[in-house]
């Protein structure tokens, strides 16, 4: 879902010999990673945006050990930290700091750091707290399937159904694909099932 693979995910959550972790994790963690939290998952969602743009692993890391000690846990996963100008400060100083001049870029151009605001609010339902309440996470080919961390135990679900996706899917091998049953079943649109189950099945294995 955010294009992060399992070894940048392990290394997200683990400390260096120069940096802390860049996720301070809210599960214990032992070189492993089980799961993650909603606001990990919006942090590493963050993380895997730059990674992509070719930042480097030490200015993110800089910039998150700064934003920690200033903003408290999860500061990747605020809105109002990623965006105001206390964030652009933060993150101007990282790369200055480490010498990544792509991270510096990013931050001082207007036009792109736009780019970067609107991939961050997509599909992001934001609270008063500046924190994210939930997540479409393909909002355009799937508008009504969210990341809750209030349903279904942050797994996938529908909209206003408190139902997972993968119980869906579950339901529909057990109804032999029988997409009406399982809407009968549910007291389900049949077109609300049908999201679940394309979403259940471009989840990576």
């Amino acid at each position: 879902m955010i294009g992060v693979t399992t070894a940048s995910l392990r290394r997200a959550f683990a400390d260096t010999k120069l940096y802390k972790a860049a996720i301070d994790s809210d599960r214990a963690y032992d070189g492993k990673v089980a799961d993650v939290s909603f606001n990990d998952l919006l942090e590493l969602r963050f993380i895997a945006y730059f990674k992509n743009k070719g930042v480097t692993s030490q200015a993110i890391r800089r910039a998150a050990e700064t934003a920690q000690e200033e903003f408290g846990p999860h500061p990747f996963a605020r809105r109002d930290v990623v965006f105001k100008q206390e964030g652009r400060k933060l993150f101007s100083e990282a790369a200055l700091e480490t010498g990544d001049k792509r991270f510096l870029d990013l931050i001082q151009k207007q036009y792109t750091f736009d780019l970067v605001q609107a991939f961050f609010d997509h599909g992001v339902e934001w609270s008063a707290s500046h924190y994210a309440e939930f997540w479409r996470p393909r909002k355009d080919a799937f508008p009504n399937i969210v990341i809750d961390p209030r349903v279904a135990f942050g797994r996938p679900s529908i909209e206003g159904k408190g139902l997972a996706v993968d119980t869906v899917f579950e339901a529909l091998e057990a109804e032999n694909g029988n997409y009406d049953a399982v809407a009968d079943w549910f007291e389900l649109d049949t077109r609300l099932v049908r999201q679940a189950v394309y979403f259940h099945d471009e989840l990576p294995n």
